[in-house]
């Protein structure tokens, strides 16, 4: 029984000494500061969907209005009949200055786009994503 006391005297001892020390590490700025902001959406030239998990660069933003859909440029759900497969609408780029730019209409429909395609000869360049 002595034997066990006096390893835990020495234990208990070992413990204090070594607790008493100063702390060494001393953070100098918070993790929060520190932490890079991630753009969501198009930013400059680039388009970001953290939704997705997809990274678009170099879109030619300066000869195209290019446009993101949905909150925070993550998507739009377009709204689809019963029975079909979901479909999100991320971008569209049609070569046109940024006040004839056209896009889907209010149910996220692309007739307006086709539509002045065929007639009217404006090409677009369309990205979407079924999940």
């Amino acid at each position: 029984m002595k034997k066990i006391l006096k390893y835990f005297v020495i234990l208990l001892l070992t413990m204090v000494i070594t607790g008493c020390g100063e702390d060494s590490y001393v953070p100098t700025s918070s993790t929060s500061d520190s932490t890079p902001k991630v753009e969501k959406g198009l930013y400059g030239n680039k388009y970001f969907n953290t939704k997705f998990g997809i990274s678009i660069s170099n879109l030619p933003v300066d000869d195209w209005t290019v446009r993101a859909f949905g909150k925070d440029g993550q998507g739009m759900l377009r709204k689809t009949e019963t029975g079909f497969i979901p479909l999100y609408h991320l971008l569209l780029m049609e070569p046109v200055p940024a006040d004839n730019f056209i896009g889907p209409n209010d149910e996220g429909y692309l007739n307006p786009v086709i539509d002045a395609n065929n007639l009217v000869g404006i090409s677009s360049c369309y990205v979407w994503l079924t999940p």
